[in-house]
């Protein structure tokens, strides 16, 4: 692997992991092949040292306040936690779209033309992060469940929950004439069965995908 990029991906970690491993890291990725499965794991990995570090004294504190929660609340943990999640990226993707409608589009009764320059990238963010969202959110929960002592069932219900969630929404714009605001909001629609398999499918193989390698490294 490049030198730059294994930089870039040991700067994923937390700074407390950096600077007790992060030199032995970078030369470790150097080392490797650089392939994009070996930099997806270690994307992966970073993730879940910032949602839950696993090593040192402060980090083990961090890995049992987790479990803590996970096994008193996991209602909140794989329930309320990845819906304000999700809410939040929604929340984000709206407002792109809504500040692109009035900056690049103000004489178009809705956003949804064909758009040209710096309007493409800026509706570009906005579409990945909105349909990014859910996977994110799915990622998120995979991971807290990975590195928690609980069972399959509260994972399983909580990737269902952003799953429903993703497949009943839909972006709707409002703008009566051309002399008003407009606004931009979601609303409910029919359930689309093929969003609720994608997104209910990519957190659970995550979620799988971590806890054996979790448990390949527990048991080395």
């Amino acid at each position: 692997m490049k030198r730059r990029l294994a930089k870039a991906l040991a700067r994923l970690y937390p700074r407390n992991w950096r600077e007790r491993y992060g030199a032995e890291f970078e030369a470790l990725l150097e080392e490797g092949t650089g392939s994009l499965g070996a930099a997806l794991d270690v994307m992966l990995s970073a993730l879940g040292e910032r949602v839950s570090p696993t090593t040192g004294e402060e980090m083990t504190a961090a890995t049992s306040r987790m479990e803590t929660w996970t096994q008193r609340a996991p209602w909140a943990v794989f329930g309320i936690a990845p819906v304000g999640l999700l809410a939040a990226a929604y929340f984000a993707a709206l407002a792109i779209l809504w500040s692109g409608w009035q900056m690049f589009l103000p004489n178009e009764q809705a956003p949804f033309v064909p758009v040209q320059g710096w309007a493409v990238a800026w509706f570009g963010v906005g579409r990945v992060l909105y349909f990014g969202a859910p996977v994110l959110a799915g990622i998120w929960l995979a991971v807290a469940a990975s590195r928690s002592r609980i069972g399959f069932l509260w994972p399983t219900l909580g990737a269902a929950f952003i799953a429903t969630i993703d497949s009943v929404v839909q972006v709707q714009t409002v703008r009566p004439s051309l002399n008003e605001t407009g606004r931009v909001h979601l609303e409910l629609a029919a359930w689309h069965p093929g969003y609720s398999a994608v997104v209910l499918g990519c957190t659970l193989a995550t979620y799988w995908w971590l806890r054996a390698r979790r448990g390949r490294s527990l048991a080395a």
